[in-house]
C-alpha cells in the first residue's frame, strides 16, 4: 500500500500531462465559473439561487483578476483549501508549487503555466469564498465555515481502497467525479456535513 507500481507511475505521468492541458485552458476556467456555483446553490448550503450564485462568482473573479485575491481567498489558500485539480497529492506536486513561488523568475511558457494556474485556482476559490463567508455569518464558527468549503468538493479525500487510488492517479479527473458524485448523494439523502445548519437537504 506504500509503494507506488512502476506501472502506475507512468500511467500517471500521461494522466498528471492531460489534467495539466484541461486546467490550463481557459474554457475550464469558465466552466468553474459555472459549474461550482450552480452546484454549490444546491448543494453546499448557499442562500441563494444557482444563477445568481453564478453571477457572484463571476464579478468576484473578475475583480480579484484585476485587484488580487481577497484576504478570504489567501486565508483559504493558506488553509489547503483551493486547489482546483492543480495539485494531484503527489511528489510532482512540488514542481508546481515551485512554479506558483517563483513567479516572475520563470522562463516565458512557465510564466505563462504559472498564470493559467492562478487563474484555475482562483476560479476554484470565489465560489469556496461564497460557501465560506455565507456558513461564517450564518454560525460564526471558522471551523464550521472551513468545514463547509471543504466539503463542497473535496479533491484531498482518496478512500482507503489502494485500487481505487491507483486508478485515481491513473484516469484525469476520476477522483473529482467520485467527489461530486459523493456531494450530490449525500445532499440528497441528507447526511451532509453541514446538513442540520445549512438545511441542504430540502435545498
Amino acid at each position: 500500500h506504500l509503494v507506488v507500481p512502476s506501472i502506475v507511475k507512468g500511467f500517471s505521468w500521461f494522466s498528471d500531462v492531460l489534467r495539466s492541458g484541461v486546467t490550463r485552458n481557459p474554457m475550464y476556467v469558465a466552466r468553474q465559473l459555472f459549474r461550482d456555483p450552480f452546484a454549490a446553490s444546491f448543494t453546499g448550503g448557499l442562500d441563494r439561487g444557482p444563477l445568481t450564485a453564478v453571477a457572484k462568482s463571476i464579478a468576484a473573479y473578475v475583480h480579484q483578476t484585476a485587484s488580487g485575491p481577497s484576504k478570504t481567498a489567501q486565508d483559504l489558500i493558506r488553509k489547503g483549501l483551493v486547489q482546483s485539480q492543480i495539485f494531484s497529492g503527489g511528489p510532482e506536486d512540488l514542481a508546481k508549487i515551485s512554479l506558483q513561488l517563483a513567479g516572475g523568475d520563470q522562463g516565458a511558457f512557465n510564466k505563462l503555466f504559472s498564470a493559467m494556474d492562478r487563474a484555475a485556482m482562483r476560479a476554484d476559490a470565489v465560489t469556496r469564498e461564497q460557501v465560506y463567508d455565507d456558513v461564517l455569518a450564518r454560525t460564526g464558527s471558522e471551523m464550521e465555515a472551513e468545514v463547509a468549503a471543504s466539503e463542497m468538493m473535496d479533491f484531498q479525500k482518496r478512500g482507503s481502497s489502494a485500487t481505487v487510488q491507483y486508478v485515481a492517479r491513473m484516469i484525469p479527473f476520476f477522483n473529482a467525479q467520485i467527489q461530486g458524485l459523493n456531494v450530490l448523494v449525500k445532499a440528497a439523502r441528507g447526511t451532509a456535513s453541514m446538513q442540520e445548519r445549512l438545511d441542504i437537504q430540502n435545498k
